[in-house]
């Protein structure tokens, strides 16, 4: 085949560094527009964004040009500079480092959709960390660094572990520091 077709949606989680509160109305208002102005420049569009005071959601269609960790990286360190320049309150503007990146099916782009648009309120209820092991636990990510099928190393001290589970085939890019397991990627897609 002369050519490369790909369709790869995700869904994108991270955080502000130590989870602090930057995200108020006002940034998040000219945030997300920029955000996914990053995304398009990527060759990524942005099908949907939001969060709440501490992390945002995205979900785009991943570009068949960009690895998810360099994209990822470029989206937070042009969004983090960026929000810098949004006054004062905003100067220890930061990024965590890291990400949950997981795989969506296009017959669940709308459920995506609809979650990621009920941020706020759905945190009204629970906090980020429940809401990531919720995440964790879903695309079954512990399951497979624990009792991985093949577990190989990667780049930079990173391991890759894959695993079979229902129907689904999970690869995940982590490494250890410090005894912190550090999720790098995470890929969920069907048999």
């Amino acid at each position: 085949m002369p050519q490369s077709l790909v369709k790869l949606y995700t869904h994108l989680v991270f955080t502000t560094r130590h989870r602090q509160s930057f995200i108020d109305e006002t940034l998040e208002n000219e945030l997300y527009p920029y955000m996914s102005k990053i995304f398009r420049e990527c060759d990524s569009p942005c099908i949907k964004i939001n969060g709440a005071y501490d992390h945002i959601q995205a979900l785009f269609q991943l570009s068949k040009k960009w690895a998810i960790c360099d994209e990822v990286e470029e989206v937070k360190k042009c969004s983090s500079k960026w929000a810098k320049t949004k006054g004062e309150q905003y100067k220890n503007f930061y990024w965590q480092n890291g990400c949950g990146a997981f795989s969506v099916s296009e017959s669940g782009i709308q459920n995506v959709i609809k979650y990621i648009n009920i941020q706020k309120s759905h945190h009204k209820q629970s906090d980020f960390e429940e809401e990531f092991i919720g995440l964790l636990k879903k695309a079954e990510i512990r399951k497979t660094i624990i009792e991985p099928e093949t577990d190989e190393d990667s780049i930079n001290g990173r391991k890759n572990a894959t695993k079979h589970i229902n129907q689904k085939w999970i690869k995940v890019t982590y490494k250890k520091q410090n005894e912190i397991l550090i999720i790098i990627t995470a890929i969920n897609k069907n048999k």
